[in-house]
């Protein structure tokens, strides 16, 4: 196998994305464990660190919520055609999108199977996607 198969690019894993999801919708997401997710991560976590060293785990409550501000802050970075009940777009913020991955499971899901999958970031899988566009 050639090495360059399994290289990511760091721009887009980095700076993102962007995936088809829902009623065509498009979210722009960048890689789990991105540097901006990771340092997010240790700063939300830190807090804990002492329970954690003690055999101890975050509560269960702070983990999920820790868990969607990393993600909105830091993997979720942009979006199109959502809209909001009466149909006007919803801009993209990370507050905003914190509050919907709170509050829309299914959307928690495919941005963090979308950021775990190094495929939507390898440099050739990259190429090739825009050799064929």
């Amino acid at each position: 196998m050639k090495i360059n198969k399994l290289k990511i690019n760091p721009e887009k894993s980095d700076g993102g994305v962007w995936i088809d999801w829902y009623d065509g919708a498009r979210l722009k997401i960048a890689r789990l464990n991105n540097p901006k997710h990771v340092k997010i991560s240790q700063k939300l976590t830190k807090p804990y660190n002492n329970i954690r060293h003690n055999g101890g785990q975050i509560p269960n409550d702070k983990q999920i919520e820790i868990a969607a501000e990393c993600l909105g802050r830091a993997v979720l970075l942009d979006w199109e055609g959502l809209e909001d009940d009466d149909g006007k777009q919803i801009p993209y913020s990370e507050e905003v999108s914190i509050t919907l991955i709170k509050e829309i499971p299914d959307l928690a899901d495919i941005v963090t199977q979308e950021a775990a999958n190094n495929e939507n970031f390898r440099i050739e899988a990259l190429e090739s996607a825009s050799k064929n566009s």
